[in-house]
């Protein structure tokens, strides 16, 4: 029964489509990469092999009706139609293993495009740690002074500088961004050095490292050093283009990320709070309640430690002085307002 010889592989497929690692529940929350890479690997093999089963039953079916003499030939082709009509059956069966298997591939995707985003920023902002001129850090680089920094010298310059923690393989990444064929010349390196970010949102440019607000989707300040108190140098408009001079770095008091940049409108320069690639994302260090209003009102429920939330609503100050944030919980409906830290300091959530 060619059927029967087909089945234990088409099974073995339908079962890798159903892998936890696969499904929209698993997904909504906090997908582990790893995890995700191995149960599409498993996925897309079982249906490859599947796929290979049921085709070598459509040609041992037409082989069948090629060999059939002529005076049984049309019996041959009516009961073989009633196999293809269980072959086709079994096809089926394997439509939700190849759309587990293609968001498998899609989210791996997403994950490696986000993973050479963030790679780029960090080389931008460990070039720009060396405080050097375009000239100077061609200098640098350029150590067999051949005028062109190849990914040898863009290796050894970057992992050269303090604090850098990339892989060799992330750093040929975020070369070959910029298709730099025989090597760097002096201006692709300096760009490779600057940052730039949008303003999505009302802001204010200030001159400290920590403004009260820090996402640009809502109020915040822009200032001209590194303490909360800092001063306003002048409010962000809306999709205003700014160039990171240094950072991100973290704020001390309310660790939070920030950067110094200039507005390229005008040239004006502070610092920043920017969320980068968290995406807006927290995640619950202390258990905190989740209630229905910024000043309190009634509490919906308890947010458990480590759970993550997506932010609707950057920092408010509430009643009592607490910096309170908007948030729905991750993989629920949940929504409401939540304490980030409280006046004295403490900390309840966190930028992932």
């Amino acid at each position: 029964d060619v059927l029967a010889e087909a089945e234990p592989a088409v099974a073995k497929a339908e079962e890798a489509g159903k892998a936890e690692h696969l499904s929209r529940d698993y997904f909504n929350g906090t997908p582990d990469k790893d995890a995700v890479a191995k149960a599409t690997e498993a996925a897309s093999s079982a249906l490859k092999d599947a796929q290979s089963e049921l085709a070598d039953v459509r040609s041992r079916l037409n082989d069948l009706v090629s060999s059939a003499d002529e005076d049984v030939k049309q019996w041959v082709q009516m009961e073989i139609r009633k196999v293809e009509m269980k072959v086709a059956s079994m096809d089926a069966r394997l439509v939700q293993t190849g759309q587990a298997s293609e968001k498998g591939r899609n989210f791996l995707q997403m994950q490696e495009e986000k993973e050479i985003k963030e790679a780029k920023i960090e080389v931008a902002k460990l070039l720009r740690s060396k405080k050097l001129d375009a000239e100077e850090l061609f200098k640098a680089a350029d150590k067999d002074g051949d005028g062109s920094v190849n990914l040898s010298d863009f290796t050894s310059l970057i992992e050269g500088c303090e604090g850098c923690k990339l892989s060799g393989e992330k750093i040929e990444q975020v070369y070959n961004l910029y298709e730099a064929g025989s090597g760097f010349n002096k201006d692709t390196l300096f760009l490779a050095s600057r940052t730039y970010y949008f303003v999505s949102g009302e802001t204010v440019l200030t001159n400290s490292e920590s403004s009260y607000y820090y996402f640009v989707s809502g109020e915040t300040v822009l200032t001209n050093s590194e303490s909360l108190e800092g001063e306003t140098v002048r409010r962000l408009e809306l999709k205003e283009l700014l160039e990171v001079l240094e950072g991100p770095v973290e704020e001390a008091s309310a660790k939070i990320p920030r950067v110094r940049c200039r507005a390229i409108f005008d040239g004006a320069e502070g610092w920043v709070t920017v969320t980068g690639n968290n995406e807006g994302n927290l995640e619950v260090v202390r258990e905190v309640p989740l209630t229905d209003s910024l000043d309190g009102g009634n509490s919906l429920r308890q947010l458990s430690h480590g759970e993550k939330l997506e932010v609707l609503e950057w920092d408010k100050k509430g009643a009592s002085e607490e910096v309170r944030v908007k948030v729905k919980v991750k993989g629920a409906t949940d929504m409401g307002w939540a304490t980030r830290a409280s006046a004295d300091g403490a900390q309840f959530l966190k930028i992932q």
